[in-house]
C-alpha cells in the first residue's frame, strides 16, 4: 500500500506544472534517432600488451526510448557507456549524439552510477540539485525552482534539507537520479545505478523510474547484469557476447513481457539466459 501511494504522488507531480506539461506535448511527438553507435571497436593497453575490448558494434537509440544492455562480466558494458558519456574514446568508428561525434564529457549526458557517494558531502540534498545546475550555466531563480520540482518528482521534499551522511544507500540513487534529471539531458546513462542496493529498495527504484521515464520520456541507455530489470525496464534489450564482444542480438521488449511472471516475459527471460549461456 505504502508502494502504490508513494507512486500515485510521483504520478501526479508529474502533472502539476509546465515542466510536466511540456512533457506530457513531447509524448505524442515521434521519436527520432538521438544516438548512433557505428562499427566501434575500444581497447586499451596492459603491461604492453594490447587488450581488444568491444569489436565492432553498431546501434541506434531513439528518442524517449529505454535502452538496456546486459553481458557476462568483463564484456565491456560499463566501458561503452563511459565512451558514450566522452569519458573514452574509441580506437575506431563513431559514436554519434545529434549528428555531433566530437564528444566530451557534458551535462547533455548525465551519467548515474552504482555507487552511493555521487553527492557533496558538505551540501544538502537541495543544494546538491542546485549547485549542479548553476555550474551549467542556469540562472539561480531557474535552479531553484527546477531543483524542487525534481525532488519532489522523486519523492524527496522532505529530504530537502538532509546532507548525504543523512542519507539511505536507496535515498543517495534517488538524489543521484532527481540531480541528473534536473539538467534535462538528451540522454540519462545508468551504469548498474541499483546493483548494491538491497533486493526492496532496489525494487522501488525499478518501479519509480520505469514510471518516470513513461511520463517524461527521458531516453536512457542502463547498463545491468540482472535480467529480470533490464526485461522490465526495457524498450529494447542489447546483448554482448564474451570480449572482445559484439551483439549477439537486440531483443525487443513488449508492454505485456514487463510482467515478470507472464509467459511472454517468462520466454524472453529463458532466451537471454540461452544467448548469455547461463
Amino acid at each position: 500500500m505504502g508502494n502504490q501511494q508513494q507512486l500515485s504522488t510521483l504520478d501526479r507531480s508529474l502533472y502539476g506544472d509546465s515542466h510536466a506539461g511540456k512533457q506530457k506535448e513531447n509524448e505524442h511527438a515521434q521519436p527520432q534517432q538521438i544516438l548512433s553507435v557505428k562499427n566501434v571497436k575500444i581497447g586499451y593497453e596492459v603491461e604492453n600488451e594490447f587488450n581488444l575490448v568491444i569489436n565492432d558494434i553498431s546501434f541506434d537509440i531513439r528518442s524517449g526510448e529505454t535502452i538496456m544492455m546486459i553481458g557476462p562480466s568483463g564484456c565491456g558494458k560499463s566501458t561503452l557507456l563511459k565512451t558514450i558519456a566522452g569519458f573514452n574514446k574509441p580506437i575506431a568508428g563513431d559514436i554519434l549524439l545529434a549528428g555531433r561525434t566530437d564528444l566530451e564529457p557534458g551535462p547533455d549526458r548525465a551519467v548515474v552510477f552504482q555507487e552511493h557517494d555521487q553527492l557533496f558531502p558538505w551540501r544538502t540534498v537541495f543544494d546538491n540539485l542546485v549547485y549542479s545546475l548553476r555550474v551549467t550555466g542556469r540562472k539561480k531563480s531557474e535552479a531553484i525552482e527546477s531543483a524542487k520540482y525534481y525532488l519532489e518528482m522523486t519523492n524527496l521534499s522532505r529530504a530537502h534539507d538532509l546532507f548525504p551522511h543523512q542519507l539511505s544507500g536507496g535515498m543517495k540513487q534517488r538524489v543521484a537520479i532527481a540531480r541528473a534529471l534536473a539538467l534535462e539531458p538528451s540522454m540519462l546513462l545508468m551504469d548498474e545505478p541499483f546493483g548494491a542496493l538491497d533486493a526492496l529498495t532496489r525494487t522501488r527504484l525499478q518501479e519509480e523510474l520505469r514510471l518516470i521515464a513513461e511520463k517524461t520520456r527521458v531516453t536512457i541507455f542502463f547498463v545491468t547484469h540482472s535480467i529480470e530489470e533490464a526485461v522490465l525496464l526495457a524498450d529494447r534489450i542489447i546483448v554482448l557476447t564474451h570480449p572482445p564482444s559484439y551483439i549477439a542480438e537486440i531483443v525487443n521488449v513488449s508492454d505485456k513481457a514487463k510482467n515478470l511472471e507472464s509467459d511472454e516475459s517468462i520466454e524472453i527471460q529463458q532466451h537471454l539466459r540461452k544467448l548469455l549461456g547461463s
